[in-house]
C-alpha cells in the first residue's frame, strides 16, 4: 500500500484533521525520507517604494536594484530542490525590497506552494500593495507580515484584508530602526545572529547570512556571494555545506546588523533618497506602474 494512502486511511478512521503545515511536513519527513530545511530566506526582488534611512537591506537592494527573480529561475530552484530530497519548512519571502512590487508574485507564490516541496510560505512587506495579491494567492501564503511604518497610511486597506484573510495577516508596527553598523565592533561573538542564513539569491545560496550580512561583509572585505566559502551555486545537494555552528561565529559578524551582542542606537523611521540608491528610483516607478 501507498505511504499517502495509508496515510488518509489511518485520519478517516480517527478522524483526525491534521492537514496543516506540521502534519504535512512530519508526512514529507518521515515517510518520504526527506531532508528537513528548516527556513530559508528567498530573495525576489531589489525595488522598494522607501529608501528608509539605516534599513538594513540597503547594500543587497544597492548591489541588485534592477533584480526581479523570474519564473525560470524559481523552476531551477524548485528542480534542485527536489533533486535534492529537500523538504522546506518555512520560506521568507521578503526582498531585498518590497515583494508585491515582484511581477511574478501571485504566479510565484503558487507555483512554490504547488511544488509540495514547502509547508509555510511567509511573506514580508510593507503593505503599499495588498491589491496586488490576487484573492486565489492568499491560500497559498501562511502568513503576510506587514511592516507598517510612520508615513504608511494604509491602515483602511489592511483592515478591509484582515476582514477577508484574518489571522493570515500579522501587523507590526516599526516607529525605529537600528542602526547598521559602519566599523568593527571586536569582541562580539561569537554571538545570537538575528538574521541567518541560508538565504537564496536569484542563482546562488549564502549558507550562513541573511540581508544585512552583505552590508557587513563589504565593511569586513569580504564578497560573500561569490566567495566559495561562504555561498554555493544553485546545484544538487546546495545545502550540504550549510554548518549551523558557524553562525554568529564569522569574521564579519562583528560588523554586522543582526549580531545581538553589538548595541545599536535607535533611529526613527525616515524614507529618504541617499545618493547611492537615487538611480534606482526610475527602476522602482518602472516595476510599480
Amino acid at each position: 500500500m501507498q505511504w499517502r494512502s495509508l496515510w488518509w486511511k489511518i485520519k478517516k478512521i480517527l478522524k483526525l484533521k491534521i492537514d496543516g503545515p506540521f502534519f504535512n511536513s512530519a508526512f514529507n519527513i518521515i515517510f518520504k525520507r526527506r531532508k528537513l530545511v528548516e527556513h530559508l530566506y528567498f530573495e525576489v526582488i531589489g525595488a522598494c517604494q522607501y529608501n528608509c534611512t539605516s534599513c538594513s537591506h540597503e547594500e543587497l537592494r544597492f548591489q541588485f536594484r534592477s533584480f526581479q527573480l523570474s519564473i525560470e529561475e524559481i523552476k531551477n530552484f524548485l528542480h534542485f530542490t527536489e533533486k535534492s530530497n529537500y523538504h522546506i519548512h518555512r520560506l521568507e519571502i521578503h526582498g531585498p525590497g518590497e515583494p508585491l512590487l515582484w511581477k511574478g508574485f501571485n504566479d510565484g507564490v503558487k507555483m512554490l506552494k504547488e511544488s509540495g516541496r514547502i509547508s509555510k510560505i511567509i511573506v514580508i512587506t510593507n503593505g503599499l500593495l495588498l491589491k496586488n495579491i490576487k484573492d486565489e494567492t492568499w491560500k497559498y501564503i501562511f502568513q503576510l507580515r506587514i511592516s507598517l511604518y510612520p508615513m504608511s497610511d494604509i491602515l483602511g486597506s489592511i483592515k478591509e484584508k484582515q476582514k477577508k484573510f484574518g489571522r493570515k495577516i500579522k501587523v507590526n508596527k516599526i516607529d525605529q530602526f537600528d542602526r547598521v553598523p559602519e566599523e568593527r565592533h571586536e569582541n562580539t561573538t561569537p554571538c545570537q545572529c538575528a538574521c541567518p542564513g541560508p538565504m537564496f539569491l536569484k542563482d546562488r545560496i549564502i549558507l550562513f547570512c541573511g540581508p544585512p550580512g552583505i552590508h557587513a561583509a563589504k565593511l569586513a572585505g569580504v564578497d560573500i556571494i561569490n566567495d566559495p566559502e561562504m555561498s554555493e551555486a544553485l546545484g544538487v545537494n546546495y545545502l550540504s555545506r550549510l554548518d549551523q555552528n558557524k553562525i554568529g561565529k564569522l569574521k564579519i559578524c562583528e560588523y554586522c546588523w543582526a549580531n545581538c551582542n553589538i548595541k545599536k542606537e535607535d533611529i526613527p523611521v525616515v524614507s529618504v533618497k541617499p545618493n547611492r540608491v537615487a538611480a534606482a528610483n526610475s527602476e522602482v516607478k518602472q516595476v510599480a506602474s
